[in-house]
């Protein structure tokens, strides 16, 4: 078996994972999925990135799983910026690169105005991903009604660590 299919299959188990804890959390749980474009250093479209995403409880967090054409399985965390968002919530998303990035909105004075990225981010979705040796992927999504979370869908992009980006990012709900 290919390494290619061998961690596509990885994923489709990582994802049924996923999401059958969303069904285990019971009705509070909201579950989804999603799609956007792989495109390289030089912008040339690589394929099909699939997401799948299970939120906690209150919707304004949970976990995350993107596959990329060639299989690699990038997982992590999502946060839904709200009014009430603490800069301790926000953390993690910005330590994590070094330097800032707002999905491409093109904030540069927001990492040092807390206030000015909770208010410019509300109704955003901003995820942070972990995948093989090390790379690293973030996202930022604008959600389509922010009062439904990340069930009522949302478009955005992403950037890897590698210099790839995924661009025409969306995420839906599953509808039950």
């Amino acid at each position: 078996m290919r390494p290619e299919r061998r961690q596509g299959s990885i994923h489709r188990n990582g994802a049924a994972a996923l999401l059958g804890s969303a069904l285990a959390l019971g009705a509070c749980a909201t579950s989804g999925s999603g799609r956007g474009e792989l495109q390289t250093v030089g912008k040339q479209r690589e394929g099909d990135v699939e997401f799948a995403w299970v939120a906690e409880p209150d919707a304004t967090s949970g976990d995350i799983a993107a596959t990329l054409p060639d299989g690699r399985v990038f997982r992590g965390s999502f946060l839904q910026v709200t009014s009430t968002t603490l800069g301790t919530d926000i953390s993690p998303y910005w330590t994590t690169w070094g330097h800032t990035w707002y999905g491409g909105y093109g904030y540069p004075d927001m990492y040092y105005d807390y206030p000015g990225f909770v208010r410019t981010y509300s109704g955003r979705v901003i995820a942070q991903l972990e995948g093989p040796e090390g790379q690293r992927m973030r996202c930022a999504f604008v959600l389509a009604r922010p009062e439904d979370g990340p069930a009522s869908g949302g478009m955005g992009d992403c950037e890897l660590s590698t210099g790839e980006a995924i661009e025409y990012a969306t995420l839906r709900g599953e509808d039950d």
